[in-house]
C-alpha cells in the first residue's frame, strides 16, 4: 500500500477494495510516547469510553475506536467527513478523500476558491457536530480540513470529545449558542 501521509501519531496508506473503490487505511503507531501521554486527556472523562486500561496497546486501540466512532457520529450528522468503514486494534479504514492515491489538498496547502462559502459550510459543520453528533472537534484548523469536489471535508476527528466531556471547553465549544441546524 502506498503511503499517503505520515505524522507523529499515525501513518495513512491508500488502498482499494476488490471493486476498485479507494480507501484510506490509518495505522496508529504504538511507539509514540508523546502521543500516548496526550491521549489520556481526550479519553478520560469521555462517557463513551469507560474503564479504559492504561497499557499502550489498549490506549491505542481505544484511540482508533474513538476516531471510528467520531467519524460515524459526524457522518450521521451530515458533516462531510471520510465515511468510516472498519476498525480493528490500531487500524481505522475509511473512505479515501482524493483520487488514485493522491489525497485532496488541505486548506493549509490550498486556499478554497470561494473562502466565504467554505467558511459558511464549516460553521454549519461545527453546528451539526455540536447539536446533532454531540461532539466538539478539538483540533479544527486549516490542517484538518480538505477541499474535495468543491466542498470542505473535515478529517482527523480522533481528538473530538463528547459535549459531556469535562475538557470540552478547551475545544470549539462556541457552537453551544448557535440556533438549531437546518
Amino acid at each position: 500500500m502506498p503511503l499517503v501521509s505520515s505524522g507523529k501519531e499515525a501513518r495513512v496508506y491508500w488502498g482499494t477494495t476488490k471493486e476498485g473503490t479507494d480507501l484510506a487505511v490509518k495505522i496508529y503507531l504504538t511507539s509514540s510516547a508523546e502521543f500516548k501521554r496526550g491521549m489520556h486527556k481526550y479519553i478520560e472523562g469521555d462517557p463513551r469510553f469507560k474503564d479504559v486500561k492504561h497499557d499502550t496497546r489498549s490506549l491505542i486501540a481505544v484511540w482508533a475506536q474513538k476516531e471510528f466512532r467520531n467519524l460515524g457520529e459526524a457522518y450521521a450528522a451530515k458533516v462531510r467527513v471520510p465515511k468510516p468503514i472498519a476498525v480493528k486494534s490500531n487500524v481505522v479504514v475509511m473512505e479515501f478523500i482524493g483520487e488514485k492515491g493522491v489525497s485532496a489538498p488541505s486548506f493549509k496547502e490550498q486556499t478554497p476558491d470561494n473562502p466565504e462559502k467554505a467558511y459558511k459550510v464549516i460553521v454549519t459543520y461545527i453546528k451539526r457536530l455540536y447539536q446533532k453528533a454531540k461532539i466538539v472537534h478539538g483540533d479544527l484548523s486549516e490542517y484538518n480540513i480538505m477541499m474535495w469536489k468543491g466542498k470542505p471535508v473535515v478529517f482527523d476527528v480522533s481528538q473530538s470529545v463528547s459535549i459531556q466531556h469535562p475538557r470540552k471547553n478547551r475545544g470549539v465549544h462556541v457552537a453551544a449558542g448557535f440556533d438549531e441546524c437546518e
